[in-house]
């Protein structure tokens, strides 16, 4: 009795998996990062400068994050060590602020500096695709819940 209700157990496992697995993929599939890429057809100097400017960007934005997590760790250690100032711990708010400010420009500046060396029907494909990619982040975030965040940044 026992091995027989073991056997009919894996039986229906391995069937309920062929019939779930038999089933056509009905999602489509996400669009490649560089899909955007292919639509504007860019040239090889464009695709030059375009190289250029993004790890030019990717540097900047390494830099900046690396600021900002010493900012975090400098409020840490003052709060740790019992050296609590309000003054200092304001400053170092103010920093980590002004440093995410400078983040949001560079992201601008380089959507524009991509912007400036496009022909006018890429121009057009470029528009097009950050309204895409406003509308599709501010979609996935509907509904959720702001994280909460506290000195040290984003709470677990």
């Amino acid at each position: 009795m026992k091995k027989s209700f073991v056997f009919l157990l894996i039986v229906s496992i391995v069937f309920s998996f062929s019939i779930l697995s038999a089933q056509p993929f009905k999602h489509k599939p996400m669009q490649k990062p560089n899909g955007i890429f292919q639509q504007l057809k860019l040239n090889d100097s464009q695709l030059k400068k375009f190289n250029e400017l993004k790890f030019d960007n990717q540097e900047k934005m390494i830099d900046l994050k690396a600021k900002i997590q010493k900012e975090r760790l400098s409020l840490k250690k003052m709060i740790t060590n019992g050296n609590i100032n309000k003054s200092a711990a304001l400053n170092i708010v103010d920093k980590i602020s002004s440093l995410r400010s400078k983040m949001a420009k560079q992201k601008i500046s380089l959507w524009f500096d991509v912007y400036n060396f496009l022909d006018n029907t890429q121009k057009k494909v470029w528009i097009n695709n950050f309204d895409k990619m406003s509308r599709m982040h501010h979609g996935m975030m509907k509904g959720r819940k702001p994280m909460k965040h506290n000195c040290f940044g984003r709470m677990r």
